[in-house]
């Protein structure tokens, strides 16, 4: 009974450990095109890109140039969602 306990505690902790660590994977307010957009001026500029963004393995101008498909140094809300579909032409 006891191990059965730690058993489930322990499963407890690593199902938490992974629920934060996907959370943190995500920007604050989720993948929205509006959440990114936060001037609203219907394009996502660099600046906007990298404030939500945090550092990963990829650069956020790494991956904000990868994004910016047309190469104007902002991306669209067709851009954003053409990546987002797997229809985005990677460079």
């Amino acid at each position: 009974m006891r191990e059965n306990k730690i058993i489930l505690l322990i499963s407890a902790v690593l199902l938490m450990t992974s629920l934060i660590a996907y959370a943190l994977e995500r920007p604050p307010g989720g993948l929205s095109f509006e959440n990114f957009d936060t001037n609203g001026n219907g394009i996502i500029s660099l600046k906007e890109f990298v404030e939500k963004v945090p550092d990963r393995r990829r650069s956020p101008r790494e991956i904000f140039s990868s994004l910016d498909t047309n190469e104007d140094n902002t991306i669209s809300q067709e851009e954003f969602d053409a990546r987002r579909t797997g229809n985005g032409h990677r460079r």
